[in-house]
This record gives structure tokens, sequence and C-alpha cells, in this order.
């Protein structure tokens, strides 16, 4: 259970927060950015983010969760091929933001950005 310095401190933490946003870290994120980054961080943010929108459309598009998941995760082969052309049209474009591309290329793909059906 809270005790009442507890809370108050909760409530001051909030407030700071709330008065002093912090500045995103994604701010200025590129694809020239991210090509510097070490492979490993690469495959790891793009795994992560067809990960997420995986997820995602799991909750209202059912088909591109599908999609998604044949299209990148049937196998450790195919992931590897599928980062390898995700990261050549992220040097293509390097002044795009990598989910942008990530995006494009689920889209292209499965449809991802196709509004849903009710």
């Amino acid at each position: 259970m809270l005790n009442r310095k507890t809370a108050v401190l909760a409530i001051l933490a909030l407030l700071l927060f709330a008065c002093y946003p912090q500045k995103t870290w994604a701010d200025g994120l590129t694809n020239k950015v991210a090509l510097g980054w070490p492979l490993e961080t690469q495959t790891f943010y793009i795994q992560a983010s067809v990960t997420m929108a995986a997820f995602m459309t799991t909750q209202s598009q059912k088909k591109q969760s599908v999609c998604i998941d044949d299209w990148y995760f049937e196998s450790d082969d195919i992931r590897k091929a599928r980062n390898d052309h995700i990261l050549d049209v992220m040097r293509k474009y390097p002044d795009h933001h990598p989910s942008a591309i990530i995006l494009a290329i689920l889209d292209k793909q499965c449809g991802l950005l196709e509004k849903p059906q009710k």
C-alpha cells in the first residue's frame, strides 16, 4: 500500500515529466544512421519492427498477420533473405526512416496498410 510520501513523490515525478518532456531518441533517425549500426543491431531492429507489425495486425487484420508470419518468419534462411532485402532497400533511401521502409515493404507484400474490413 502506498504511503503519503510515496504518493507525493510519484505526483511530483509525473508533473516533472509532464512539464519537461524528453526529446525522442528516434528524432533524426534515418537509414543512413541505422546502416552504420552493427549488423546484429540492424537485424534486431528489423525483426523487432516486423514482429510488432505482425502482432498489431492480429488485432484487426488477421490475413495480413498470417501473411507477415509466412513471409518473414518461415525459416532462418528466409528471415536472413528478407533482412538482406530490407537492408538493400534502406541503402536506396538513406534519408528515410527505417520503419517507413519496413512498413512499405510489408505493405507491398501483405497489404498491411489496407483499411480493415468491418
